[in-house]
């Protein structure tokens, strides 16, 4: 498998977490209940020096592949 194929299999997988995800809280929002979502904002707020990390790798990533 190349490295464009691994990219391109990583970000849909990527997508259908986060399809999951607002499926799962629009369900949970109809039911009355608190969505899973709520819990990942939580975690983030625990440990913001993995969020910064993740983002200063997916904007090297994405600065890497997308600028000309």
């Amino acid at each position: 498998m190349n490295f464009p194929a691994l990219v391109s299999l990583l970000a849909t997988a990527v997508a259908f977490v986060l399809f999951l995800l607002m499926v799962q809280e629009t369900r949970a929002v109809a039911a009355g209940s608190d969505p899973l979502t709520n819990d990942v904002r939580a975690v983030g707020r625990r440990f913001p020096q993995f969020l910064i990390a993740a983002a200063v790798v997916l904007g090297m990533v994405l600065g890497h592949l997308l600028w000309p």
